[in-house]
C-alpha cells in the first residue's frame, strides 16, 4: 500500500475493526467496524461486488443483462 501511494497510485481500501494503519494512509477507505472477521469479510465481498459492477456498468453490463 505504501509503495502504491508513494508511486502515484490512488489507494482504495476495505478494512475491518478500527481500520488500522491502512485506513489512515488510504485516499478512500470503506471500513466495516464489526468485531467479527467472518462478518467483515462477508460485507467486504458485497462491497467489492458492488464496486466491480459499477465499474463494469458502462462497458459490459448491457451485454450481461441482455443474455
Amino acid at each position: 500500500a505504501n509503495f502504491a501511494k508513494e508511486n502515484g497510485g490512488v489507494l482504495l481500501s476495505l478494512t475491518g475493526y478500527d481500520g488500522g494503519a491502512l485506513r489512515k494512509i488510504s485516499h478512500v477507505n470503506i471500513n466495516v467496524p464489526a468485531e467479527s472477521t467472518p462478518h467483515t469479510e462477508g460485507l467486504h465481498a458485497e462491497i467489492f461486488h458492488g464496486i466491480i459492477f459499477a465499474v463494469l456498468k458502462p462497458r459490459v453490463r448491457k451485454e450481461i443483462l441482455s443474455e
